[in-house]
């Protein structure tokens, strides 16, 4: 395996392209280290995880009769959810799908990695941004609401205890 680097003319790169870089660059990093810490903890896991044509062997062993035939006596799985309760799991996961794309969204906006970081010339940019972002999430929040998204906002400071500000709910 070879060791993970940012591709050649980084610093030539636009602001999207070093963060899509960079953050292909942190996925690979992830990536080496599981299989490193694979290779020390789990040696049969790695093993197998390097078969080749892995999924086509996957597949040709579940389809082997003796499997067939054992799933066949299997009793039937004991989980099972109503249509009421697909239904929710599906909406919830549009909802949450939704959340997702509009965060990241913001992120393209302010021009901020996954993480919340940015480029040192961008900073102030992306500081005001992100107030902004966050500002209008607890506008549009329910009165109840408030405080947990002020409190919630995925793109603050670790240490960040700060109290919901006080504003104006007038549109206009």
């Amino acid at each position: 395996m070879a060791k993970p680097q940012l591709p050649d003319g980084y610093e030539n790169l636009s602001a999207v392209d070093k963060q899509n870089a960079r953050e292909k660059f942190r996925l690979e990093q992830a990536n080496l280290y599981y299989t490193a810490v694979t290779g020390l903890e789990n040696e049969l896991h790695l093993k197998h995880s390097n078969t080749k044509n892995l999924e086509c062997s996957s597949v040709t062993r579940c389809l082997h009769p003796n499997v067939e035939g054992y799933l066949i006596t299997c009793q039937p799985c004991p989980i099972s959810f109503t249509p009421e309760e697909q239904q929710q799991a599906l909406d919830d996961a549009a909802e949450w799908n939704e959340s997702a794309d509009m965060l990241s969204r913001a992120r393209e906006a302010m021009g901020i990695d996954l993480e919340g970081g940015t480029e040192p010339g961008n900073f102030e940019y992306a500081q005001n941004m992100n107030l902004g972002f966050r500002m209008e999430m607890v506008r549009q929040s329910e009165e109840h609401e408030r405080e947990l998204a002020w409190r919630a906002w995925p793109y603050k400071d670790d240490d960040d205890t700060s109290l919901l500000p006080r504003y104006s709910t007038n549109d206009g």
